[in-house]
């Protein structure tokens, strides 16, 4: 009963959260950490652990979101980004909750490319990588792919998301994260099984976060496309990437060239929106 009511306080503000105003963006925010302070309408006693389990619940919700929403329609990750953001600066052990949450739907952003291990069966291996089954079956190959490029990106809204206005404290998921996620993939050696959902999480942080990185660094940002383009893109294609992850970062990647920069986001919250 208790999870019942926790349960609810967290999903009822998230399933709806689409962004209208500041105020509504603002609304939510303040019923979600009333719900992480224990202000929870039960009969029930607090017990001492409940903010980590509303946390917890939390994180899980937000990557739900991104394999189902964000999946579709990645315009809509911004608001939820916002809120989260500033969940994570009111309660710290949320960062790693909403990481390691992250870091189970969707390995690829920590970065690691996880091989089987010795003993270990496929359908294990398979969901490590993030895969679901049904019935004792794997999902297809393209429902992956794109509750994958979901999750990648919410996490790349919420490197970018507006801080409150007024907010002092310093960005927790800040764009260092897009930077060293993009650095480190170009170091990895490539093999088959991974190159699909690497082109993703290359393609996904480029179109939430690429015109906050050349705003940041565009010297920078314009070596890191030339390594793409001329040295990491056609390891990819030799690897055997599938024609849409690859094509997609293709296009953007040539995006990049017609224009100069990344155009922003669409989506992205107006600066002190709320």
């Amino acid at each position: 009963m208790l999870h019942f009511f926790f349960q609810r306080a967290i999903n009822s503000p998230i399933n709806p959260l689409t962004v209208g105003s500041g105020s509504k963006l603002t609304e939510t925010y303040n019923k979600l950490r009333s719900a992480f302070e224990g202000q929870v309408p039960t009969s029930i006693d607090h017990h001492p652990e409940e903010i980590h389990f509303c946390e917890n619940l939390f994180a899980k919700s937000v990557l739900q979101q991104g394999e189902n929403l964000i999946s579709t329609k990645p315009e809509m990750a911004f608001g939820l980004a916002a809120v989260t953001v500033a969940l994570c600066n009111d309660f710290p052990d949320l960062n790693e909750l909403l990481l390691a949450q992250s870091r189970i739907s969707c390995p690829y952003l920590c970065p690691v490319l996880l091989d089987q291990s010795e003993g270990e069966s496929l359908k294990d291996y398979k969901r490590s990588l993030g895969y679901k089954y049904v019935d004792g079956v794997i999902e297809k190959e393209e429902f992956y792919q794109n509750r994958m490029s979901g999750i990648i990106k919410l996490y790349a809204a919420i490197i970018v998301a507006r801080l409150k206005r007024n907010e002092n404290r310093r960005h927790p998921h800040g764009l260092e994260n897009a930077w060293r996620l993009l650095n480190v993939l170009m170091n990895f050696k490539l093999v088959p099984e991974h190159v699909d959902p690497i082109a993703t999480v290359i393609h996904g942080i480029l179109q939430v976060c690429g015109s906050s990185m050349f705003e940041d660094k565009p010297s920078q940002l314009k070596i890191l496309i030339d390594n793409i383009n001329e040295n990491y893109f056609p390891e990819l294609k030799k690897n055997g990437a599938s024609p849409g992850p690859i094509g997609r970062l293709g296009l953007i990647i040539d995006l990049f060239y017609k224009q100069g920069c990344f155009p922003e986001p669409e989506g992205q919250l107006p600066i002190e929106f709320w």
